[in-house]
């Protein structure tokens, strides 16, 4: 755990470091535009352009490759009114900019990809390796595994509220491990000038509430699973995956560190120079088996 403070102050959880914290570390400081991934975007012809603002993204990692789809920036999702489309194939070193709300997600990513964006990034769905059983997912992703993936905005990465993200409370619901609850994603995400959160927390004064004391949910928590995340985090302030609003409201987490990441990362994401090193148990709460060992790129928040 490293800090830019001299001292911290100790709460109730009586935490457990494995390597003692270090203080006046230097703060990573994040850049505002992600200006190298973008120029590589343009080099290979894999930037999308949205100069008037009127367009949003979609990007399903397929058997075949990258498919993507442009349509109105204000209106939702609907696979009969996409203004343009593609495939990028898999390759190595592959680079995608989309100027403009990305929404991401996939089984089958293949190829060595960065993908950034210019505005926020929606995660609808899992985002994993096509070489990773998501029924049998190891806490640590295999040196031998070909894929990498950076996922990098300048705004917010976000899990969607999706039905199979767990939306209404879908933990509690019938439906299988994944098909209706928790997201799995393997890939590094960076967010420069926001954090890694999720869509409809439950706020008072939020236009969408599940627990709406005057709907039909009225006194149902919305737990909506486990993020199984296997790769990093960084984020330029840290996010909720979690709340007590409705009397639960979010994710657990399941985080595994991509130790590959430490010599090879996606190709031409953001790096600080040098590594934070967090490993962490609250003893009498999670079994030493659970020990996770995380190690980021620039700029980290760590939570277990």
């Amino acid at each position: 755990m490293t800090t830019s403070q001299d001292s911290f102050i100790n709460g109730n959880q009586n935490p457990y470091f494995g390597f003692g914290p270090h203080f006046k570390w230097p703060v990573a400081i994040f850049p505002e535009q992600l200006t190298a991934i973008r120029s590589e975007a343009v080099d290979q012809g894999n930037f999308f352009e949205n100069e008037d603002s009127t367009l949003q993204f979609r990007c399903e990692a397929a058997d075949d490759g990258w498919n993507w789809w442009s349509w109105g920036a204000d209106d939702p999702w609907d696979s009969t009114r996409t203004i343009d489309d593609g495939v990028v194939e898999y390759e190595n070193e592959t680079v995608l900019f989309f100027d403009g709300r990305l929404q991401l997600f996939g089984e089958e990513v293949d190829g060595e990809t960065t993908i950034g964006s210019s505005g926020d990034i929606c995660l609808m769905d899992n985002l994993v390796f096509s070489s990773i059983n998501i029924d049998n997912l190891p806490d640590f992703i295999p040196d031998s595994t070909r894929e990498k993936l950076g996922v990098v905005s300048e705004n917010d990465i976000f899990i969607a509220d999706t039905w199979r993200n767990g939306r209404g409370n879908g933990l509690y619901e019938q439906g299988g491990r994944h098909e209706r609850k928790n997201i799995v994603i393997t890939a590094a995400l960076l967010s420069l000038n926001e954090r890694f959160t999720f869509e409809h927390q439950n706020d008072e004064d939020d236009d969408y509430v599940w627990c709406d004391p005057e709907g039909e949910h009225q006194g149902e928590r919305d737990e909506r699973g486990t993020i199984f995340l296997r790769g990093s985090i960084a984020q330029n302030r840290r996010g909720y995956v979690h709340r007590s609003n409705c009397g639960g409201t979010g994710y657990a987490k399941d985080f595994y560190y991509d130790f590959r990441l430490l010599d090879n990362p996606p190709p031409i994401i953001p790096q600080s120079i040098g590594k934070a090193v967090f490993q962490a148990i609250r003893p009498g709460m999670i079994p030493p088996s659970y020990l996770i060992q995380l190690t980021f790129l620039s700029g980290l928040w760590a939570e277990v």
